[in-house]
Order: structure tokens, then sequence, then C-alpha cells
């Protein structure tokens, strides 16, 4: 997994290339709407072209990106296929354009001139679809007031004088859920749902055993040398120290209640 991380780490930096064309396209076709060019619709076609090969590889290492885990399925799915679409419609924006017929230009409109600013607006649509659905997956729903819709599973209410709350929640809070709760899933896996952390992540290795913490994995992942790939939480991150691995042990051999 650790040899397409880089490339999947690409994406991030490429998303904004298409992006960047697509408005450069749209502000293009304003102007050739005032002042239409036949150079200019060249210029247009030319630009298109680079923006459909831009969307491909860009799409190419989102789907990379996409296989290191770490993100909310259901919000991955519709990204992923926005993503898709975005490299398609751009492709067919090229096309459309490239077999247009120029005749035309400098009086009436020339043939398949209004398929090429059809194309031109599913493009956008669906960089704008593409692009909020990524906004969602790297920044949160909080990012925009409507992603509210596609909010994940929150943690359950818990008593805030309880021992949970007192003693094993802010553990959890501070190595574990940054990565693993609402905002991110890292994995496939929660650990700020008990039925998510019973049922473990992609590897299907239950992260908690109530009753048994030698059987957690999470604590057998928190046990690990810092220098072992494995290790929880990350060796970047700070990790939890032997009493507070302690309380957790403890609170699982107890049962492990969220209450």
């Amino acid at each position: 997994m650790s040899d397409v991380t880089p490339i999947g780490n690409l994406h991030l930096l490429l998303l904004h290339l298409p992006i960047g064309f697509v408005v450069l396209a749209v502000l293009l076709e304003l102007r050739l709407w005032r002042r239409p060019s036949e150079e200019g619709r060249r210029i247009q076609q030319g630009l298109l072209g680079w923006t459909a090969l831009a969307a491909l590889v860009t799409a190419a290492t989102g789907l990379v990106l996409a296989s290191t885990g770490g993100y909310p399925e259901e919000l991955l799915m519709r990204h992923r296929w926005a993503g898709v679409l975005c490299a398609v419609a751009a492709g067919m924006a090229w096309l459309v354009h490239r077999k247009r017929d120029p005749a035309g230009e400098a009086g009436a409109p020339p043939a398949g001139l209004w398929k090429c600013r059809t194309a031109l607006l599913v493009l956008v649509l669906a960089t704008v679809t593409a692009g909020h659905l990524g906004a969602l997956l790297t920044h949160g729903p909080g990012v925009v007031p409507f992603g509210s819709r596609l909010h994940p599973e929150r943690p359950p209410e818990v008593d805030p004088e309880g021992e949970f709350a007192l003693t094993v929640r802010p553990i959890l809070e501070r190595y574990c859920w940054e990565c693993h709760g609402v905002e991110r899933v890292r994995g496939r896996l929660r650990l700020d749902l008990p039925a998510a952390a019973r049922r473990g992540g992609r590897s299907g290795v239950p992260a908690l055993v109530p009753g048994e913490p030698v059987a957690s994995e999470m604590i057998r992942r928190m046990r690990l040398p810092r220098g072992d790939e494995k290790a929880m939480p990350p060796e970047d991150g700070t990790a939890p120290d032997e009493a507070e691995i302690a309380v957790l042990e403890a609170w699982i051999q107890a049962g492990a209640a969220w209450r």
C-alpha cells in the first residue's frame, strides 16, 4: 500500500489543473459568445484537449488514492463517479469541438456551436459536483452548509459524568478519532461507534473485543514498536503512554461500556 500512496497523493495536487482549465474555457467561451473568432475557437479546442488529459490523469490518481482507504464509503463512491464523469465530459467536449463545422463563424452561428456550448456546460456541472464532493471528503461535511445531508453517523450520546466520558473518551479523541471518526475513516475503521469498533475495518479483525484487551486489535497496534508500519497512531503522530493504554485495557476488560 505504501508504494501507491505517493501516486495517490498526486491527486491532491493535480485536481487543480482540470478545474483551472475549465474556468479558462468558460471565460474564453463568454468572450467568443460576444466576439466570435475562428482562431479563438481553435484555442478553445486545444484548451479542452488539455482539460481532458488533465481530468483523465486526475481521475486515475484519485482512484489510486481511494484504494488506500480512510474515507466514508458512500461519499467516496459519489466522488469517484463524479470524477469519472468529469473526465468523460471533458473528452466529449473536446471531441464535439473538434468535429464542429466552422462555417458561418463570422456571421450565422456555425453548425454544432450549440452542441459545443452544451458539452461545456455539462463539463462545468460535472466539475462543480466532483469538486464539491471532494471538498467534503477532504475537509468534512462542515465545509459547506448543505454538506450535512451527506454527514456520516454521529457517535452515541454518553453520560458526561460517566467513566467512559471522563477517562476513556479523552484518550480515544486524542489518539484515535482524527483518523477513525466522523470526519475521516481510514482503513474503513471507525473507533467512535461501538458496533463499528467491534466489527473492525478493512482487515475484518475486531478493533475492540469487550472483556478481552489482548484480543483487541486497537490495543495490539498501540503496543507495537513506534517504527512498525502497523503501529497506531502512525509514527508521525503522538502515541499514548503506558498509563493511557492501561486505562483502555481496564475499560475493555470491564466490558467496554459506552456510557
